[in-house]
């Protein structure tokens, strides 16, 4: 072989390395960005939830506090007229289902 034989074909194969590496780093751009997207999605997902999550929180509360107020009452009541209680827990457990 000449020498400008062996420098052409050194050649060749420099331009073809590049051209591998531009296509590997193209393909691993495009796996960048749909990494980027499913993680925006889920980032989205997640500000949803916890918005949702704190609402029905927000909801709840006032409730809870409700329920509360009448369990201890009913403590109180059952120190004070055990009989009575147990009536209003009967009623309570089995005739308001």
């Amino acid at each position: 072989m000449g020498d400008k034989t062996l420098r052409f074909l050194v050649v060749i194969l420099a331009l073809c390395s590049v051209w591998v590496v531009l296509q590997n780093s193209s393909e691993r751009y495009k796996v960048n960005k749909n990494h980027e997207l499913v993680v925006n999605r889920l980032r989205d997902s997640i500000n949803i939830l916890k918005t949702q999550k704190d609402s029905l929180y927000n909801d709840l509360y006032p409730t809870e506090i409700e329920l509360n107020r009448y369990k201890t009452a009913l403590e109180i009541f059952l120190q004070e007229n055990p009989k009575a209680a147990e009536q209003y827990s009967e009623i309570i457990s089995s005739r308001t289902e």
